[in-house]
């Protein structure tokens, strides 16, 4: 039987200090050539979705996160990376407009949507990504993302 331990963690590093709000946070491989992933995440009172970029793909300072705004919703809740476009580059899509709680679920929320990774040449701290409707479904909270349809 395998031998399992624990990772042992050379120093620490600040990838975002003073976070207002989080809920959801996960790796988010910008670019296909991208070396290593950088970090996506939300919180579902400011409503914010960003991309914080790993600076090891950027050649810049090792403890310089770049954060870019994706977008601002009412209450982000899922936030699953998949390149839609499939052009290298990872898109997001989001489950939003939640409500208060599950039990006071907006019933005209659950939208999901989709945001478009503009690619670093256009990539702006301030600019949104352009958002794509997919549709809804009330009290939308969890989604995976895929090709369902196409080989």
């Amino acid at each position: 039987m395998p031998v399992s331990r624990a990772p042992e963690f050379s120093e620490k590093i600040a990838i975002q200090d003073g976070r207002e709000d989080g809920y959801w946070v996960s790796s988010f491989k910008f670019a296909e050539t991208d070396k290593v992933p950088g970090v996506v995440a939300s919180g579902l009172n400011s409503g914010k979705i960003e991309f914080l970029d790993n600076p090891r793909n950027t050649s810049a300072d090792p403890n310089a996160w770049t954060v870019y705004q994706v977008a601002k919703l009412n209450t982000p809740v899922a936030v699953v990376p998949m390149d839609i476009t499939q052009n290298g580059l990872m898109d997001i899509v989001v489950c939003h407009d939640f409500g208060d709680t599950m039990i006071q679920a907006n019933m005209q929320g659950g939208h999901i949507s989709w945001f478009e990774n503009p690619g670093r040449d256009k990539l702006e701290q301030d600019v949104k990504w352009t958002q794509h409707y997919i549709g809804r479904w009330p009290a939308m909270h969890r989604l995976q993302a895929g090709y369902f349809t196409q080989r």
